[in-house]
């Protein structure tokens, strides 16, 4: 979806953060309304007894830090996996696998991979496990809840490295994706998909920047800026008539006619 009106552009960005505030409210829930409960703590009260019912200040204060280490996690995790989508889908398959699997290379390494399930058949209790190891790690990943640093889960000191390293994650890929917009050809590439869509709240610094590259792009003629980008840059873009005129060739004047029709046969299938 893509929006011009900064109000939806502000809409956009107030749902988003009332998405993870309810899914962090929700996972802070669970690790309190299972950590004051009375049977958890007499049956395992070495894990059990993080909140203070003694004390109202410290119990709200244990509540709201545990709401906002899940809800920074969430936030940390849903950017990286968005940033790292963006230069290349490949990226992000192999950041997630590698998320995944080295968790679980780790558990096996701990002779811990299968789950205290007590299922007798070996490849029933094999995949079991392994779909449970890793239901458990996304769930950590989006969510932090606390109830998975139980040591037959992920374990405190892992469940920890998760929620240190997330963030830092989420600013590798920012600043991959920021030394990524500025090479040129993605630039070009970012510039195409621009044109052809209306842009979230920054339509005027798009227009300014390829206002500015233009002139650059004609006199360097690099390889990708051929007649169909050409065709691609809206008319309304282009504040410079001369420029203007430059760029709508005989050629590209007729693949926006082709790209026109092209649409139109569509509108009336469909």
């Amino acid at each position: 979806m893509a929006i011009v009106n900064g109000d939806y552009f502000s809409f956009a960005i107030l749902s988003s953060v009332s998405s993870i505030l309810t899914a962090a409210f929700i996972s802070a829930s669970i690790t309190i309304e299972k950590d004051i409960d009375e049977v958890s703590r007499f049956h395992t009260p070495e894990f059990y007894g993080l909140v203070n019912l003694k004390s109202v200040p410290k119990k709200c204060t244990v509540c709201a830090l545990v709401l906002v280490i899940a809800a920074c996690q969430l936030a940390s995790k849903a950017v990286s996996v968005a940033l790292s989508s963006v230069e290349n889908r490949t990226i992000l398959v192999m950041y997630l696998s590698i998320d995944v699997g080295f968790a679980l290379v780790l558990k096996v390494m701990r002779v811990d991979f299968f789950y205290w399930l007590p299922i007798e058949s070996i490849p029933v209790r094999f995949s079991a496990s392994l779909i449970e190891r890793i239901v458990i790690k996304v769930i950590t990943d989006f969510t932090a809840c606390m109830q998975m640093r139980h040591p037959l889960e992920l374990g405190g000191a892992y469940f920890t490295a998760v929620l240190l390293t997330t963030p830092l994650v989420s600013l590798y890929f920012g600043s991959r994706y920021l030394s990524y917009v500025e090479d040129e050809e993605a630039k070009a590439t970012l510039s195409s998909i621009y044109s052809s869509e209306q842009v979230y709240g920054f339509l005027e610094e798009v227009k300014e920047w390829i206002n500015e590259r233009l002139p650059v792009w004609l006199a360097e003629k690099p390889e990708w800026f051929d007649d169909s980008f050409k065709a691609m840059i809206l008319d309304e873009y282009v504040e410079d008539k001369a420029i203007l005129k430059k760029i709508r060739t005989k050629d590209v004047m007729a693949i926006r006619s082709a790209r026109r029709r092209s649409s139109l046969g569509a509108l009336q299938i469909s």
